[in-house]
């Protein structure tokens, strides 16, 4: 029987320099236990850069939030830095609970009002172009 190997990622909330707003709120989490949520790309990045050195590791598999959120532009940068595993070669499985995307900020139609299931996700920005970014996705 020959020996699998492979990487495993959990809970990456990977965030979009595009969306970081400076602020209380971002500062509070960093206290938290999401220390480094600003050096994610940076930090993905450069273990990404050590998977596809991996000769010998030909799968990737990733579970639980993977992105900051459930924001757009985190799961479009996410998406960019799955192809460079995949267009590499290595097989990448992306493992999720839910049956939607969007994450916390996931909202369902009910009677015609989008309905926030997991509770009200309030976003700010005072970047006027993130703002006619977010626009184009959000109700």
């Amino acid at each position: 029987m020959s020996k699998a190997t492979f990487y495993l990622l959990t809970d990456t909330h990977y965030v979009s320099p595009q969306i970081w707003v400076e602020g209380d709120p971002i500062n509070r989490r960093e206290r938290g236990d999401q220390i480094a949520l600003k050096a994610t790309p940076q930090i993905l990045d450069a273990f990404f850069e050590k998977i596809l050195a991996d000769d010998e590791a030909d799968t990737v598999i990733f579970t639980g939030d993977n992105v900051n959120n459930g924001d757009v532009a985190s799961h479009e940068e996410f998406r960019e830095r799955l192809t460079r595993l995949t267009d590499a070669g290595k097989k990448v499985l992306v493992i999720d609970k839910r049956d939607h995307v969007a994450g916390n900020v996931y909202t369902k139609k009910v009677e015609g009002i989008h309905v926030h299931v997991y509770g009200a996700h309030i976003f700010h920005t005072n970047n006027e172009n993130v703002w006619k970014y977010v626009q184009r996705f959000a109700v």
